[in-house]
């Protein structure tokens, strides 16, 4: 039975653990200044959910200074 328990409870620590692995986010966008095409890019960002949603949100509101630029991001 202790085995069973233990076994259960090293499959539920497993669970978890592989659940909250770190991910990352690239982002870039490509706007127009003085009429060149012109693009930035941003470091690569890792943590949480919460983080790469406030990255990308950021990189959004930069990019619509820009002239509105199209924002490509990418999660891994």
């Amino acid at each position: 039975m202790k085995k069973t328990c233990f076994f259960v409870l090293g499959l539920i620590l497993s669970a978890i653990t592989l659940s909250s692995c770190e991910k990352c986010i690239d982002c870039k966008y490509q706007y127009k200044l003085a009429g060149e095409d012109t693009s930035k890019v941003y470091p690569q960002v890792c943590g949480s959910s919460k983080e790469l949603d406030k990255q990308e949100s950021m990189v959004n509101a930069e990019a619509a200074i820009d002239n509105g630029a199209t924002v490509t991001c990418e999660r891994k």
